[in-house]
């Protein structure tokens, strides 16, 4: 929507820079936190979204390169594609600062008592 677009404009399309505002926001918008936790279940996604995201068009990644990743991604998830070092190693350095909020999370929600709900 027009509202995401321009926050992401705001910190010139870094989606890291993005979630680190909406985390420090007082509100968050409705569904923050399923979709946090549907990108935190698929690792790589996050990363697929900052190079779609690229405000340099020449360094974006085009259609078919996304898709392509889309199914990576989602071999991973389903375990039709095993995590090998080379893969565990390329979506820790894509995906740090979101690897980090990750942790962060579930650090809370275990010192919540909250456990596997999130």
């Amino acid at each position: 929507d027009a509202g995401f677009l321009q926050q992401l404009k705001e910190v010139n399309y870094d989606l890291d820079a993005w979630l680190e505002k909406e985390l420090g926001a007082k509100l968050r918008v409705a569904g923050f936190d399923d979709g946090f936790a549907y990108l935190g279940e698929r690792r790589g996604l996050w990363a697929l979204l900052k190079r779609m995201f690229e405000k340099d068009p020449m360094k974006r990644v085009t259609s078919s390169q996304a898709l392509e990743r889309l199914h990576k991604i989602m071999g991973l998830r389903n375990g039709e594609i095993e995590w090998v070092d080379s893969i565990i190693m390329e979506v820790a350095r894509e995906e740090s600062y979101f690897e980090t909020v990750i942790e962060s999370f579930e650090s809370c929600a275990v010192n919540l008592g909250l456990g596997d709900e999130l």
